[in-house]
């Protein structure tokens, strides 16, 4: 047990709101890739002990450098869920909930890949199709520019989504999903 979270929300729960952070990417509802070696990384105090554990049964546990940054890599199981995964370092404990392992695939571009699933001519069957595929997870990354090079996303405000939120899917680049629908079918997994 995590001790006394300070709640759960759409990030997470932390049971203290001092120094130990992770990426925004790690989130409540996350898909990581299956059969991997996958990083995990955020910011700690200088020199303290991170742990990452997951209710697969893998965990890491690794010293934060000088800057307080800290990158931790777990194994992960062929496709399942959901999990849990815990983040901690002395006292201060996050607990993401919801996860699932499986595929993941990035999608990027330019104009094509804005086209969004309401806009396609047959929106409606496709979007009643997606309720299917009910462990799909989406994230979308907001644009955002920066002179400088990122270690995270500058917009810290991103959600992992299921299918099942068609407002949202609504909005969703098509191409995205797709292609997602397609690889599913192909790999013979939902």
């Amino acid at each position: 047990k995590l001790g006394a979270p300070i709640g759960s929300n759409r990030f997470g729960s932390c049971s203290t709101s001092a120094s130990l952070t992770l990426a925004p990417l790690f989130k409540d509802h996350m898909v990581v890739q299956q059969e991997a070696t996958v990083p995990f990384w955020g910011t700690a105090e200088p020199g303290t002990t991170v742990s990452v554990k997951a209710s697969w049964g893998s965990q890491a546990e690794v010293l934060t450098n000088a800057q307080g940054k800290w990158i931790a890599r777990i194994e992960t199981p062929s496709f399942g869920g959901p999990f849990e995964l815990e983040i901690q370092s002395g006292a201060q404990q996050y607990r993401l909930t919801d996860v699932l392992v499986g595929e993941v695939w990035l999608a990027s571009g330019q104009s094509n890949m804005e086209w969004k699933l309401q806009n396609i001519f047959n929106a409606n069957e496709e979007i009643s199709s997606l309720i299917e595929y009910f462990n799909f997870r989406i994230l979308r990354v907001p644009h955002m520019t920066s002179e400088k090079v990122q270690d995270d996303f500058l917009n810290k405000d991103v959600l992992w989504t299921s299918t099942s939120d068609t407002a949202y899917v609504k909005q969703f680049s098509a191409v995205c999903l797709l292609t997602a629908k397609y690889m599913a079918d192909e790999l013979g997994k939902d």
